[in-house]
């Protein structure tokens, strides 16, 4: 018959159900059989289960940058309803909610397990419960614990804020995947034409910011690749844990040629030309491609007389419609993008000389007696000088005579002359002119 609480129930001949069991129903339960021969007994021992109580967890402990070793005892309490099929290891992050489980199956007699595919240098709380058929026992006590650092990702957003012709300005973030704290940076960079590792230039920023950082490249090349590199650092027990590099290329600005061409040469073609000749600027000197060259020529009292500007296929120029015999001083430039540059020191050359293309000035003569004539003239304007003159030339005959001029030189440091042995009360007719004996035809 069915129990006065009606949870013990006889449906059926040979079957007793005993409804919403509970732990205290466990036991000895005895079936009789009786007929007119006599009476059997069958006993049944029945234990009710219930949801299992949780181990003891006994640490979490970090043993690499994505692992933690858990480790847990069981509690002696001698209760067979405690009954454990499987374990499930429960962990979260500290800082979210999100929960994630992951089963131990037929695990009931291990105490230890890792939990893998944490995040680096990340705080965990973890718990352990038992499970059976029955269900899921409640959470043992919380651990928590802090995974190792590991390398972080590279920086992002590399970049160039600021661009001169000798300096630039880069900044960058924090990786996005630190793994840890990241304690260092360090860039390196090099003219991209330099190949050799050995050129490398590094740096080390042991006081980062976050999130970004920003560094002044200086001195650099003008009009120049350079190529940039940084990367993280994070350090775990002394251990320097390095991530991988993010690079950029950037290119410096132009700025003035800081040589001038090389190798100037200046040579007298004929009184009225010089050529002037001249090796290019140096290409690490050029800070920029070249455009122009400019040539600049003055006379002898640094008189700018003119200048002209070739391009750059040209190293060759010839200055026209200069005077003869005189010194001309040439300075050369390059021009690029960015200006006109350093000047060379003036390289100079006279011009040939020609016969004087002008004669004595001031040219008198005075009788002094009745057989002398004293003659006297005035050098030659030093803008009429187109030859080193090393004599005068007087000339004189009676007047009106087809006889021949009678001829005489006269040192050059010399401007006067006396005629002697003249005939009394006579006209004569005299003339002076400047006279070189450095040419073939000196006569002026």
């Amino acid at each position: 018959q069915a129990s006065l609480n009606g949870r013990v129930k006889l449906p059926e001949m040979g079957v007793i159900v005993v409804e919403y069991a509970l732990k205290n129903d466990s036991g000895q339960y005895e079936c009789w059989a009786s007929s007119a021969a006599g009476q059997e007994k069958q006993i049944v021992s029945v234990v009710v289960y219930e949801q299992p109580s949780p181990p003891v967890l006994l640490q979490a402990l970090p043993v690499s940058s994505d692992a933690v070793y858990l480790l847990w005892k069981w509690l002696e309490h001698g209760d067979t309803s405690e009954r454990v099929d499987n374990l499930t290891i429960s962990f979260w992050k500290k800082t979210r909610e999100t929960v994630s489980v992951y089963t131990l199956r037929n695990k009931k007699n291990e105490s230890t397990t890792r939990v893998l595919g944490l995040q680096a240098a990340t705080e965990y709380m973890f718990t352990v419960s038992a499970v059976n058929d029955v269900g899921t026992g409640p959470p043992s006590n919380v651990k928590s614990a802090v995974t190792l650092q590991s390398n972080p990702s590279a920086p992002v957003n590399l970049q160039t804020s600021s661009i001169s012709s000798s300096s630039a300005t880069l900044t960058w973030e924090v990786p996005a995947s630190p793994k840890g704290i990241i304690r260092m940076y360090e860039l390196r960079y090099r003219r991209v034409s330099d190949v050799s590792v050995q050129d490398d230039i590094y740096m080390n920023i042991t006081d980062p910011l976050f999130p970004s950082n920003d560094m002044s490249l200086s001195p650099l090349m003008p009009y120049s690749d350079y190529h940039v590199q940084v990367r993280a650092c994070n350090i775990d027990s002394g251990q320097y844990l390095w991530g991988n590099y993010t690079s950029i290329t950037f290119h410096t600005l132009a700025s003035r040629p800081s040589l001038s061409p090389q190798h100037i040469e200046v040579h007298a073609v004929d009184p009225f030309l010089l050529r002037v000749t001249w090796q290019p600027i140096p290409i690490l000197a050029q800070n920029g491609p070249v455009r122009f060259y400019h040539i600049m020529y003055a006379n002898n009292e640094a008189q700018q007389l003119g200048s002209d500007k070739v391009n750059t296929s040209v190293t060759t120029y010839t200055i026209k419609g200069l005077f003869p015999w005189r010194y001309y001083s040439v300075t050369l430039a390059g021009e690029n993008e960015a200006g006109i540059g350093v000047c060379s020191d003036p390289q100079g050359a006279m011009t040939l000389p020609i016969a004087p293309v002008a004669a004595p000035g001031n040219f008198q003569a005075s009788a002094n007696s009745s057989s002398n004539v004293n003659l006297t003239w005035k050098a030659l304007p030093d803008d009429t000088v187109t030859c080193n003159i090393t004599a005068f030339v007087l000339e004189y005959r009676i007047q009106g005579s087809a006889a021949s001029w009678v001829i005489l030189s006269v040192p050059s440091a010399l401007f006067s002359y006396l005629l002697e042995s003249l005939l009394p009360w006579t006209w004569y007719e005299c003339r002076v002119a400047a006279f070189s004996h450095t040419l073939i035809s000196g006569m002026g």
